[in-house]
């Protein structure tokens, strides 16, 4: 199933969080200065994504983050490291580039 930039922007997003001292920080794949986020569409995705991801076998603790698009919006807007989400893991994949993301503003 693919989602399009259009049903996202209608949609909760679902984010597995952690916290380092007083920062919640995303689920990011990459680096500094090219990292995208991961994200889910539901609950049951989230959950999914979570177990594929081994988030409870880690030493930190991790949490659940509920946004929309605008947040990702800004992000993409201001963050030149931020390359885009990856939505759904394991299940879609699918992958929303940052200027994607911008050019929605």
């Amino acid at each position: 199933m693919e989602i399009n930039i259009e049903e996202l922007k209608k949609v909760t997003l679902y984010c597995p969080t952690y916290k380092v001292d007083d920062d919640m920080n995303f689920i990011a794949f990459g680096d500094e200065n090219n990292f995208k986020i991961a994200v889910f569409t539901t609950e049951e995705k989230y959950e999914a994504g979570y177990e594929y991801l081994k988030l409870d076998q880690q030493e930190q603790e991790y949490s659940l983050y509920t946004t929309d698009m605008e947040l990702f919006i800004e992000l993409a807007v201001n963050d030149d490291g931020f390359s885009g989400l990856i939505v759904n893991l394991p299940e879609d994949n699918m992958i929303v580039d940052s200027e994607k993301l911008a050019s929605l503003k």
